[in-house]
């Protein structure tokens, strides 16, 4: 079960990564956007995805450093909810930079 676990751990750390680079790119292709139109909506896209980059720093730093700390039970949950992430931070810059 331990096995397990740090490979989900693994694989949530990885993810948290490729979430900090998309919303680096979201938060990139917003501030050029608002510097072009100083649309109201685009500040707060960068404030919003700016929150979430603050949060996947935070989180990857708690999951990095306290690894032995987090129960079996949790490991999947995590994984599965950082996977979500991913996937919706992927679809959101894909959008934004077509």
């Amino acid at each position: 079960m331990m096995g397990n676990m740090n490979v989900q751990m693994q694989a949530t750390t990885a993810l948290i990564a490729i979430n900090i680079l998309l919303l680096i790119g979201i938060v990139g292709v917003n501030v050029r956007s608002y510097l072009r139109m100083r649309a109201q909506y685009t500040l707060f896209l960068i404030v919003f995805s700016g929150l979430f980059l603050l949060e996947s720093l935070v989180s990857g730093y708690f999951l990095f450093t306290n690894m032995e700390f987090y129960v079996p039970q949790v490991g999947a949950h995590i994984l599965a909810l950082t996977g979500l992430e991913t996937v919706a931070f992927a679809a959101l810059l894909w959008m934004q930079r077509q």
